[in-house]
């Protein structure tokens, strides 16, 4: 069987030598119904070498046995919900719980293991490692990874694709909202709006004062933007129509939509981060991209330039930030990833008034994250199905892989 669909049909006894009374689907695996009414179904066949997936168990019980089926029908899925892998199912998003109501039984990774089921499916809600090691352990029938999020860099996708297993993820439903938590995040770096509300907030703020707390200028300003995708090119048309300014970008191949609608220009790394005052970080998380903002990177920046990383943290050395940051290489950062994420909370960054921070927020909106919820929730259970994916970085590649 091996997870793959197995369908008998009672007219073909000249095929198997004997009767089935069921259109049956899959029975050997236990998660998998042969009918929703019927608890036992009577199978009468003769054993064939042929059918390995049923040979095992034919052999153990003989001809004319009885299988228990389960009673809930439910497809078996542990979810990932948080980093050290010590699954909370109660504090899964309840509007995703409620579009899986009826369709799938969520477990936690220990529960999986401990119960010893056959886990089918994999919905990561984080940002945990997801390996071939982790898939094995829950039975080794997994058929889809359906992650919630665009970025897909902690799921092993060569490992997936080697096991025929799908990796599903959510392009395009929070492109807006992330280029919009950029945009937000260098407004606030550049007129300093964090140092102003505490200001505000305080004891201090008794009468106005002209020259307190004066930022950055935006408009006309040049941006450089690393990682020209769909979110890069939303950002670069903030910037140019919305603030006037000039856009440069670095991406490993041309943007011709960005260029055209927003007149950015491609240029190597260097120039665009000599050039900006604001660089912006939107590229994913590659074995090129990790690591790529060191000390010679932030030498070549503006003293007076913002570092917005929207990326992921590790795209950025850490210490090589606090320096640039403590020597007045560069002015500001705005970062929403880091690394570690989150920070230690006796960090260097936390202290510093040159830094902003928000929690991994970027597409953090009602409206991208109940699209983000129902993509998900639609490539796990395409993928259940034997379906293809409406979102996967790897579906292309599985007809060659060993099927499950």
């Amino acid at each position: 069987c091996r997870g793959r669909p197995l369908v008998l049909k009672s007219p073909q006894r000249s095929a198997y030598n004997g009767a089935v009374t069921v259109l049956m689907r899959c029975w050997v695996c236990p998660f998998r119904p042969l009918s929703k009414t019927l608890t036992t179904v009577e199978i009468k066949v003769k054993v064939n070498r042929r059918i390995p997936g049923i040979w095992s168990l034919l052999e153990q019980e003989g001809p004319g046995m009885s299988m228990p089926l389960p009673t809930t029908g439910l497809w078996p899925v542990v979810v990932i919900n948080d980093h050290d892998l010590n699954d909370d199912l109660d504090s899964v998003d309840p509007e995703l719980r409620t579009m899986l109501e009826g369709k799938v039984t969520l477990l936690s990774l220990e529960q999986c293991k401990r119960e010893k089921i056959n886990a089918e499916g994999v919905l990561t809600l984080c940002h945990a490692p997801t390996d071939g090691l982790l898939v094995d352990s829950i039975g080794g029938r997994v058929r889809v990874v359906s992650n919630y999020g665009v970025g897909y860099d902690h799921v092993d996708a060569d490992a997936m694709t080697a096991r025929g297993i799908t990796v599903g993820n959510t392009p395009g439903v929070l492109t807006e909202a992330v280029a919009d938590h950029t945009f937000a995040l260098l407004l606030a770096a550049a007129r300093r709006i964090p140092a102003c509300d505490r200001y505000c907030k305080s004891s201090e703020y008794v009468k106005y004062q002209n020259m307190l707390l004066v930022g950055r200028p935006v408009h006309g300003q040049t941006i450089g933007i690393v990682g020209m995708g769909r979110i890069g090119v939303e950002v670069a048309r903030r910037a140019a129509k919305g603030f006037s300014m000039r856009v440069l970008y670095h991406n490993r191949s041309r943007s011709v939509a960005g260029e055209k609608e927003t007149g950015a220009v491609k240029v190597g790394l260097n120039s665009l981060l000599s050039e900006s005052d604001f660089v912006v970080l939107l590229c994913p998380k590659t074995a090129e991209t990790t690591g790529l903002m060191g000390p010679n990177e932030f030498k070549l920046m503006k003293p007076t330039a913002t570092l917005i990383n929207v990326a992921r943290g590790s795209v950025v050395q850490t210490d090589a930030l606090v320096v640039a940051l403590q020597s007045g290489e560069i002015g500001c950062a705005a970062l929403d990833v880091s690394d570690p994420e989150p920070l230690p909370r006796d960090h260097p960054l936390n202290t510093m008034d040159e830094v902003i921070m928000t929690p991994h927020r970027g597409s953090a909106t009602s409206v991208a994250r109940r699209a983000m919820a129902q993509l998900a929730v639609d490539n796990l259970l395409l993928g259940l199905e034997g379906n293809p994916l409406r979102a996967s970085p790897n579906q292309a590649n599985i007809g060659g892989a060993a099927p499950r």
